[in-house]
């Protein structure tokens, strides 16, 4: 396959007329799921409702088998939107285990986390992928001798930027996402692009080359 854009990470429809573009949308247990195109599956900390997880990884280990499911995610700790600790951590460690039960990699949302998310990385061989991520000097010496990607949208590229730390994520453990924004996957390889100073189809090759890394679609 000839090198193309990927969204490892969004929450919009697919435009099934893109065929320059591969896309990962992400979903949670309760959407009406378009399966004919890759996507990921999860419930997200902000939606933790105590009464339904169990309820939730039910659905979950039911869904995972669709051929297109090809994540876990996404899922995490997130104690800034969520006081529940309990409940987020309980249910992150049981979708650790179902992903590493079936060899999928996982999609992460992790906010003001991240002394407690390392404790659960040895729960968890496959790769990890953090979206949204704000690389910061503290947090990648932590994180860069883990089986760990970073994903990066606008947000995360215009902060990182401004930062001077852009260039903290490795290259071969870099994905770009739209998630849900709206911008289309292509500006934010041009924004990064024009902040890092790497050619977009360079940019292409590098990210193409670490989703098959991880992840084996055809």
């Amino acid at each position: 396959m000839d090198c193309i854009l990927i969204d490892i990470h969004t929450h919009h429809a697919i435009n099934t007329e893109e065929r320059d573009i591969l896309t990962l949308s992400s979903y949670s247990i309760y959407d009406t799921i378009d399966e004919s195109s890759y996507f990921s599956l999860g419930i997200h900390p902000w939606d933790i409702d105590n009464h339904v997880t169990d309820c939730a990884l039910f659905l979950i280990q039911n869904r995972i088998h669709s051929p297109n499911c090809i994540a876990i995610g996404e899922i995490g700790l997130d104690y800034v939107k969520n006081k529940n600790r309990e409940a987020q951590m309980y249910l992150f460690k049981s979708l650790l285990e179902m992903a590493n039960k079936n060899e999928m990699p996982v999609l992460l949302h992790v906010v003001k986390a991240y002394h407690d998310l390392l404790r659960f990385k040895s729960l968890n061989s496959t790769p990890w992928i953090i979206h949204a991520f704000k690389p910061k000097g503290s947090i990648m010496k932590s994180l860069e001798n883990m089986n760990i990607y970073f994903s990066l949208g606008v947000r995360e590229i215009l902060w990182a930027s401004k930062m001077d730390t852009l260039q903290l994520v490795p290259l071969d453990r870099l994905f770009l996402e739209t998630d849900n924004s709206e911008n289309d996957i292509l500006s934010v390889y041009e924004l990064y692009s024009a902040k890092s100073g790497i050619a977009v189809n360079s940019l292409k090759k590098i990210i193409f080359e670490n989703f098959y890394k991880i992840f084996t679609v055809k």
